[in-house]
């Protein structure tokens, strides 16, 4: 399923969402995005013979 957001309308669903105590869209991305630098740091320490997480 797919849709495109206006801004305001991410803007009301992310203040919606947080209001009810879950992370904003915001904040959503920024876990995603520390989320996948984590996997790509520990692939790359994995394949030079490291140990990974």
């Amino acid at each position: 399923m797919s849709r495109d957001w206006t801004q305001e309308e991410l803007q009301t669903a992310s203040a919606a969402m947080k209001a009810a105590g879950h992370m904003s869209y915001e904040e959503f991305c920024e876990e995603l995005h520390r989320q996948e630098e984590q996997t790509k740091t520990n692939l790359s320490i994995t394949e030079e013979g490291g140990e990974g997480v």
